[in-house]
C-alpha cells in the first residue's frame, strides 16, 4: 500500500531552494515504485521601521531583508486596513544582497501597521514580515512640510 502524498509545506525556517525528494514504496505485487514529493521553502522577511512614531504629513523609513536571495523579484509594502485585510500600498523591486526599502507618508492619525510581502514561485512558498506599528499623532506644521510642485 503507498502512503499519502504530502502536501506543500511551509517551514519556519528559510533554507537555500527547493527540497525534492523520492519516496520509495511497494505496490500490492511487491514492486517498487517512487513518488516525487516537493517541499516548498517558507521565505523570511524582516523589515524595520527608522522611527515609531510622526505625525501626520511626515514619513517614516522600512527597510529589511529577504532570505533566501531574492534580489531582482517584486516586494509590496503592506498596511492593515480597518477591514483587517493587508493592503498593497508600495510596490518595489528587492536589490542586491536580497535587502529593499520603502518611504511612508502618513495620511491620518492612529496606530498604523505595516508589512513587506514576498510572494511566492516555483519554489518557495513566499513569505510576510511581522507587522510593525507606528503611532502617527498630530499633523506637521505647515513651515516643515515639502512645497508642492
Amino acid at each position: 500500500m503507498r502512503e499519502p502524498r504530502r502536501p506543500l509545506t511551509q517551514s519556519p525556517a528559510a533554507v537555500a531552494t527547493l527540497a525534492s525528494a523520492k519516496e520509495w514504496a511497494q505496490d500490492g505485487a511487491g514492486k517498487t515504485a517512487t513518488a516525487n514529493l516537493d517541499e516548498g521553502v517558507q521565505d523570511v522577511v524582516t523589515m524595520s521601521a527608522s522611527a515609531a512614531g510622526g505625525m501626520v504629513g511626515g514619513a517614516v523609513s522600512l527597510s529589511g531583508t529577504v532570505t533566501p536571495d531574492h534580489t531582482g523579484h517584486v516586494v509590496h509594502l503592506q498596511l492593515l486596513g480597518t477591514d483587517g485585510y493587508w493592503h498593497n500600498v508600495a510596490t518595489g523591486v528587492v536589490a542586491n544582497g536580497s535587502t529593499y526599502s520603502f518611504t511612508y507618508t502618513f495620511g491620518e492619525t492612529g496606530d498604523i501597521q505595516l508589512r513587506a510581502q514576498i510572494c511566492g514561485g516555483p519554489e518557495n512558498v513566499g513569505g510576510a514580515a511581522p507587522a510593525v506599528t507606528v503611532v502617527v499623532s498630530g499633523v506637521l506644521p505647515v513651515a516643515s512640510l515639502p512645497l508642492a510642485s
